[in-house]
């Protein structure tokens, strides 16, 4: 059994180390850019992760040269008191993509409820191992 909840599983851990090294990043002990490269299967099953294939179950097979690219934005203080909380934004091809546990139609999400979603997602079926373990004796 295939679809989309299995393409969320075979990513997971990959999206689970896209967001560490994005919170590393914003917190300034990480790598400033990190390059990861995959073919186009792992950009379709991210791609399906992030729900960026709309309603459909069948996600369109992302073109020759295709990237997913990750943003953290820190917005321009407005005030001394406060540190604002920094953004992410994911891009498919240059086009903004929804992000889990963050608002719809924003480009923008706050990094951590990105993170804490990327966190949680499979936490219903008792978390990742179980799942996986749920979906291979289907």
């Amino acid at each position: 059994a295939g679809g989309r909840e299995a393409s969320r599983l075979a990513v997971h851990p990959l999206l689970l180390e896209i967001t560490s090294r994005l919170q590393a990043a914003a917190e300034g002990s990480g790598a400033r850019l990190t390059l990861l490269s995959g073919h186009d299967t792992v950009v379709a099953q991210l791609l399906a992760a992030l729900d960026a294939t709309g309603e459909s179950e069948r996600c369109g097979w992302p073109p020759y040269a295709s990237r997913v690219v990750f943003e953290v934005w820190a917005p321009v203080r407005r005030d001394e008191g406060r540190t604002p909380a920094l953004v992410v934004r994911a891009l498919f091809n240059g086009v903004p993509q929804p992000l889990p546990g963050c608002s719809p139609g924003l480009e923008l999400c706050p990094l951590r409820a990105f993170a804490q979603a990327v966190e949680a997602r499979f936490s219903a079926q008792g978390g990742f191992e179980r799942a996986c373990a749920a979906k291979a004796r289907l």
